[in-house]
Parts: structure tokens; sequence; C-alpha cells
């Protein structure tokens, strides 16, 4: 009976875990609501280290953490090529994906602040321009790959060659920026617009935005079962749920708040951000 055990356990690892990475398919209920609680143990974890260095989270902590979730956004859309094409420099490689570069990000973030703590009084400035150091290579990886798509020597597995997308592209800016327009006078009117604020709905704008012109005009497959489910009643449900959400929790973290409040809202960027300049990026290049 334990032999018996250990295949299905094994079997379900596979299925719900496993085979979706190896096949692109990404995201199901059961792995979507564990990455979720992975995330949020890490997040608390990450908190309660922080608290014990006796660092608190503040605005200039928080802009500080920017360039990683960047950095995060690059690399999916880095990886997403590989696997797609076969080509770039970047190899496809589970670190890259969820989970995997939850914790790859948080550990380039926690490096870059011991190192900057060492270095500067104004460490969270230094922790910046840090991150933007480590994201300035990933950037200049994707540059290459927009050169292999342009050169036409980046091929699906069709055959067919990859072609660029800057139409799309400027379509998705326009929109995330109709949708930062919207929610930014919502956050206006409930006296919420902060910096922070403004980078989360930004963040959300741009994943919106990003997700909306695939499914609608691109032809894109969703993941993520929640997502699908709002984009088959409405395209627009899911920018609307989004946004509205996001406001939600905003509104009721307040100004300031204690570092709950900071975790959060570093949270919200997190889940936001990166999905937004991943997706953009990969649309970009076509694939």
């Amino acid at each position: 009976s334990r032999l018996y055990s250990c295949m299905g356990a094994a079997e379900f690892i596979s299925e719900h875990f496993i085979q979706p990475l190896r096949t692109g398919e990404g995201y199901n209920m059961v792995n979507t609501l564990v990455y979720g609680i992975l995330l949020l143990i890490l997040s608390f974890l990450v908190l309660r280290g922080l608290r014990r260095a006796g660092i608190r989270l503040s605005t200039d902590f928080f802009i500080a953490l920017v360039p990683f979730t960047l950095i995060a956004g690059v690399l999916r859309a880095l990886e997403e090529f590989a696997r797609v094409t076969g080509a770039g420099v970047l190899p496809h490689s589970y670190l890259f994906l969820t989970p995997g570069i939850y914790f790859l990000t948080a550990a380039l973030a926690i490096s870059a602040l011991i190192i900057a703590r060492r270095l500067s009084q104004r460490w969270e400035r230094a922790m910046f321009r840090i991150g933007v150091l480590m994201l300035l290579p990933l950037l200049g990886l994707y540059l290459h790959d927009l050169y292999i798509v342009s050169a036409g020597r980046a091929y699906l597995a069709s055959g067919e060659p990859v072609q660029l997308n800057p139409m799309a592209m400027v379509r998705i800016l326009v929109l995330a920026g109709v949708f930062t327009g919207i929610a930014g006078g919502v956050l206006h009117l409930l006296r919420q617009s902060s910096v922070p604020n403004l980078l989360i709905i930004s963040g959300v704008a741009l994943d919106s935005a990003s997700v909306y012109v695939a499914f609608t005009s691109l032809g894109y497959s969703v993941e993520q079962p929640f997502t699908h489910a709002l984009l088959g009643a409405s395209p627009l449900a899911y920018p609307a749920f989004k946004l509205g959400f996001y406001l939600l929790i905003l509104y009721l973290a307040g100004d300031e708040g204690d570092d709950t409040l900071w975790l959060i809202r570093v949270l919200l960027l997190v889940l936001g951000l990166p999905m937004g300049v991943h997706n953009s990026l990969q649309i970009l290049l076509g694939v």
C-alpha cells in the first residue's frame, strides 16, 4: 500500500507541477494555490529576517525593489523565447519559471541589500543602483533576441520564422496608459496617490493591457484558470476586476501603515509588474 501511495503521490506531483512546466501549460488550480501559499510563506520569512536585521519597510525600500521586479519580468521573457524557439542566449530552465523565479529574484534582492548596507548609509539608493546594474545585462540579452528575430534567425516549432509584433506592443502601452490614468484618477479621489501606489497600479495596468491584447488580438491562450474564466465572460472583465481589486486593497492599506501593510504593497507589485513586463516583451518578440 505504501508503494501505491508513493506512486500516486509521484503521479499527482508530475501531473500538476512537472508536466505543466515541461509542456508550457503553466498553471492549474492546484499549482496556482500551492505557488500562492509558497509566495506568502517566503514573503513573511523575508519580513521576519528584515525585522531581525532592524530594517523597516518604507517608500525608499519599496522603490529599491522595483529593478528586481523588472529583472523577474525580463528573465521570464528571455526564458519563454528560449523555450519556444530554441534560440537566444539564456537557457531554458525551471529556475526562471514559477516558483523558481520568485526564489531567484528574492536571492538577488537580498544579496543586493546586504551589499548596499555595507557600502553606504543611504543603502536604499545603493540597492536601487545595484538592481539597475543587474538589470542592464538582461536588457542586453533581450536586445540580442530582438536582433535574432529581426534577422529571421528564430523559428517556431512549426518551422515558421518568428515575427516581431511592434504594433501589438504599441497597443499594449496605449491601453496600459489608459488603465493607469483611470486607476490613478480613482487613487486621487481616494487620496491614496502615493508613489508606491502609482507604481503598483502602473504594473497591474501593464499586466491587464498585455493580457487583453494577447487574448483579443493575437489569439494567445491564458494559463491561469481564474484569468481564463474572466476573459471567457468578457475581455474587459479581467482588467476591470484586477484593477478594482488592487484599488480596494490599496484603499484599505491606507497611506503608510506597519511592515505588514508594506509587505502587502510589495506583493501587489510583485504580482503585477513582472507579469506585465514578461507578457509585453514576449509579445514584442512574437512568441
